[in-house]
């Protein structure tokens, strides 16, 4: 709760700064990601490399100043990982829907292009997980708002953007990513499946900004 309240302080700032100086221009980014994701998992096992091309999007609402730009806004991805078990020949494959809320700053070297960096935090709201033995599924299973999965995740990421609206993207998630108190019956007894699993997703984007609302539409919306 902590965190959600600093976010909404920064954002409320950022409004704050954008009338306070030089009026900027404002604009809608929106667009979709390709995700190559992965993980620093302890344990001994072997991480794999997890394609996620869908259903990643989000929208960025842009104060423009020129070579300088702050950012906010709203997006839906798929985040998860894949590790292997040699020893026993099991596979196991995790992922959560997660709605963001991601803040940050542009510095731009020319007109469309510049890098950038930024804060975003996330609400899991769809848990997955699956299960092979020996190449063949033996358990797969998903929950809405699942307790397997703390509350908010938050991370850091830092990316580039090119002409057109490419970008290029590294992300990386501060918190783990199981709930470690997550406690479940199996044959009547209590056992906490997570207690020994520390897990950090990181992963790199391909992004795309393929729609850009310019400034006399947004500023009729915001004025209003």
């Amino acid at each position: 709760m902590k965190k959600l309240i600093l976010l909404l302080i920064l954002v409320t700032g950022i409004q704050g700064i954008s009338t306070a100086q030089d009026k900027p221009e404002k604009y809608i980014l929106s667009g979709g990601e390709l995700i190559f994701s992965f993980a620093d998992v302890n344990g001994g096992y072997d991480n794999i490399l997890r394609f996620s091309p869908v259903f990643n999007t989000q929208s960025w609402h842009v104060y423009d100043y020129g070579d300088f730009a702050f950012f906010y806004g709203l997006g839906i991805r798929n985040v998860g990982f894949i590790i292997d078990d040699n020893t026993n020949n099991i596979r196991y494959k995790f992922r959560t829907y997660n709605i963001g809320v991601p803040l940050g700053a542009i510095l731009e070297f020319s007109d469309n292009m510049g890098i950038y960096a930024g804060y975003e935090l996330e609400l899991p709201i769809n848990f997955k997980q699956k299960t092979f033995v020996n190449e063949r599924k033996e358990e797969k299973f998903n929950s809405w708002f699942s307790d397997r999965t703390p509350t908010l995740a938050h991370a850091m990421f830092v990316g580039f953007q090119f002409r057109g609206g490419l970008n290029v993207k590294f992300k990386y998630y501060l918190n783990n990513f199981f709930n470690k108190d997550f406690r479940a019956v199996e044959d009547g007894i209590e056992i906490f499946p997570y207690e020994d699993m520390d897990v950090h997703v990181f992963y790199f984007a391909l992004t795309f900004n393929i729609f850009k609302n310019r400034t006399i539409i947004i500023d009729e919306v915001w004025t209003e």
